[in-house]
């Protein structure tokens, strides 16, 4: 009886320092959002409904500036599930502006 004890608590111990150290392994740089909205938020008055895909609403700034550092993008949409943004999209021609984004990212 008091060996199976030590095995529960050994593998609770184990359990709890891999759990624990999950958190190394996270993007450490993750951003909180995309140019002044964060991940969550509702479309801005400013938006203009560009498509809707699968219950997910597609907004773009129609003055936006395409560019982000030094890539030329052609189209950037911030998609919305529920009136909360999960996910932007930058849309860009060639393989210079795919490097130029890489380097950002």
């Amino acid at each position: 009886m008091r060996r199976k004890g030590r095995i529960v608590v050994l593998v609770v111990v184990i359990f709890m320092l891999l759990t624990l150290s999950l958190g190394a392994f996270a993007f450490q740089n993750e951003p909180d959002g995309f140019r002044g909205l964060k991940w969550g938020d509702p479309p801005t008055e400013d938006m203009a409904l560009w498509d809707v895909v699968v219950g997910l609403d597609l907004y773009i700034l129609p003055r936006e500036k395409l560019s982000l550092g030094e890539a030329e993008l052609v189209l950037i949409t911030y998609c919305f599930y529920e009136d909360r943004l999960m996910e932007v999209n930058l849309h860009f021609f060639e393989l210079d502006n795919y490097a130029l984004l890489k380097e950002i990212c």
